[in-house]
């Protein structure tokens, strides 16, 4: 089976809603999918982090079609990927510019209890919290299926500048991002 997911033949299907994501880890859910510092550069670190709402902890997940996704980070529109394409356990996910490359495309496969595993398309392996520690700043990379917590994880929908009805609002938009770039630590909700 190990052979059959190198060679990229894993599919998958729909299996959860285009929309805009927190990512949580089934190790302790307070802990999510974070781009290191909300750094915005190509190559910046997926790791966990305690969620405090902010927009590098959310993530816009679209179907692409084939059972495939793209998990795009909120605050930077950067995909997240496996990093040089590799296909070895221990692999480190990063964010980078969209390429639609396999190695930016990923398979969320149902694992039970609302928890999914994140698949990559590039080499069939799960999106793992190195050494299943729940504590801020564990990377994340990817490793063979071991049907453990650490690559279990529940994606709760979240709302985003984004989706903003700037017709209906003008200059909202622009007003709230000039609040959020000078209080980063601020938890927006968009009701």
């Amino acid at each position: 089976e190990l052979e059959e997911q190198t060679n990229s033949k894993i599919t998958g299907t729909k299996t959860i809603e285009n929309g805009t994501y927190a990512i949580k880890t089934a190790i302790n859910e307070k802990y999510v999918l974070d781009i290191c510092e909300a750094s915005k550069e190509n190559g910046a670190n997926v790791q966990i982090w305690s969620n405090a709402g902010g927009e590098n902890q959310k993530f816009n997940v679209k179907y692409l079609g084939n059972g495939e996704y793209s998990i795009i980070a909120a605050h930077s529109n950067k995909s997240i990927e496996v990093k040089d394409n590799s296909k070895k356990n221990g692999a480190n996910i990063i964010q980078k510019e969209s390429s639609n490359q396999d190695n930016q495309k990923w398979i969320i496969k149902e694992a039970g209890n609302g928890y999914y595993k994140i698949i990559s398309k590039a080499n069939g392996l799960c999106i793992d919290v190195q050494e299943a520690q729940a504590k801020n700043g564990t990377n994340i990379q990817v490793w063979s299926d071991s049907g453990r917590n650490n690559q279990m994880f529940k994606f709760e929908k979240q709302s985003t500048l984004a989706s903003l009805n700037t017709v209906k609002y003008p200059g909202y938009k622009e007003k709230l991002e000039a609040l959020k770039a000078k209080h980063p630590n601020w938890n927006f909700e968009i009701l």
